[in-house]
């Protein structure tokens, strides 16, 4: 969106650009902040290097990139275990839980291939290190420890995140790993409100029955076959309802990734609040703005709808047309 792009060079975002955070950065950049990307701060960590030459890759898309070749952590500590996984995005500082992992068809990604040292930093150390007091969006992915890195942040920062995601288990993967439960409880407070939850899974099958049945097809077996829901993804934005005012950049900023993540109706309501907060002619700019994409979608919807109709009606119609025939030519064969 362009007016995106035009908020963004706005004086407001030159002085204090978007922070944006992510942990288990493995994989490149994440495709919601390609948008905000050129005119932000990320910082990213990744103690797994088999996979970190991507965020380095992409390095130019961002107006500054902090890459930390580290665990992030909870706690103050120079290094710890890392469990090395045959998958990359399964490694974690917690130990697979073997066990439990069993009964489920991709077990075998999270077999440890070998234990390191790996060096480790906290969050509030790797703030300071790259010269920034705020943290916009916060996504992590650390395979077990979530909640407990997104805590770790001091309270004045954590609760004027204006996005968070997180990417929790719902089964037991880890040794006492930071489970959905324990996020949806933590986070239902006034701050934050669930945007999104995208449930993700595997199969309830031993690998070596799925090695068996599938052959050489066997990861084509979750196409055929119900699979389970195993951990989320989530999306938390922030209600502005704290008890600390926000500026006109926080504003503006909370509209912007509120339209990233396609909550239009939260992005009007933003716009109608901020004017009474920051007085500023730009947000009854947008907030038109706003209620001219939403109406674009509802024309958009209905024209889709239509042509569904049409195709049922069409459809339908061939279908008797179908029977019609087929019924004839029976007739004549009989007579």
């Amino acid at each position: 969106m362009e007016i995106i792009d035009r908020i963004l060079s706005l004086p407001e975002f030159v002085a204090e650009p978007p922070v944006l955070v992510e942990i288990g950065a493995s994989g490149g950049t994440h495709r919601p902040w390609k948008t905000l990307a050129p005119f932000s701060i990320a910082i990213a960590f990744d103690p797994d290097s088999r996979e970190m030459q991507a965020v380095h890759n992409e390095s130019g898309g961002y107006r500054r990139l902090h890459v930390f070749p580290a665990a992030a952590v909870p706690d103050e500590m120079a290094e710890a275990e890392f469990h090395l996984t045959r998958s990359p995005y399964c490694s974690s500082l917690l130990r697979p839980d073997a066990a439990a992992l069993g009964d489920w068809d991709f077990a075998r990604l999270f077999d440890v291939e070998r234990t390191t040292r790996v060096p480790c930093i906290s969050l509030a150390k790797a703030l300071r290190e790259a010269g920034v007091a705020r943290v916009d969006w916060f996504k992590t992915d650390s395979q077990g420890i979530d909640l407990r890195l997104f805590q770790s942040l001091p309270e004045a920062i954590r609760s004027r995140v204006l996005a968070a995601e997180f990417e929790p288990g719902i089964i037991d993967a880890y040794e006492g790993e930071d489970k959905m439960s324990a996020v949806l409880a933590a986070m239902d407070r006034p701050e934050f409100w669930l945007s999104d939850l995208r449930l993700r899974g595997t199969l309830r099958m031993l690998p070596d029955d799925a090695a068996r049945l599938g052959g050489h097809e066997s990861t084509r077996l979750a196409d055929v076959l119900r699979t389970s829901p195993g951990w989320g993804e989530m999306t938390y934005l922030n209600t502005f309802r704290g008890r600390e005012p926000f500026s006109k950049r926080d504003w503006l900023l909370g509209w912007v990734i509120s339209c990233v993540n396609e909550q239009f109706g939260f992005a009007l309501d933003l716009c109608r609040r901020a004017q009474g907060a920051v007085p500023d002619a730009i947000f009854g700019t947008l907030a038109a703005e706003t209620e001219r994409i939403i109406r674009e979608k509802l024309r958009r919807g209905r024209a889709a709808h239509r042509v569904r109709i049409a195709v049922q009606r069409l459809r339908s119609f061939g279908g008797r047309v179908l029977r019609q025939g087929i019924s004839r030519d029976e007739t004549s064969k009989e007579s």
